[in-house]
């Protein structure tokens, strides 16, 4: 093999080497990402849960109320 050929190569792995890299930089900012959206999915639906659930207690309580009065 001649010292050419070894670089090629050496640079041709290099090269992949760096693709790979890329492709698992975007893919980590995506995931990021990604993860970041489905925690504020989940926020937003447990927020409208504990909004149903006080909307609940404060009738729940006018009736007891209304019912005593």
């Amino acid at each position: 093999m001649t010292s050419a050929y070894l670089l090629e190569e050496a640079m041709s792995s290099k090269d992949d080497v760096s693709s790979k890299l890329q492709y698992i930089k975007q893919s980590t900012r995506s995931a990021r990402a990604g993860s970041a959206m489905m925690k504020s999915v989940e926020t937003s639906a447990i927020s409208r849960e504990l909004q149903c659930y006080q909307q609940l207690v404060l009738e729940v309580s006018d009736s007891k109320t209304m019912s005593l009065g």
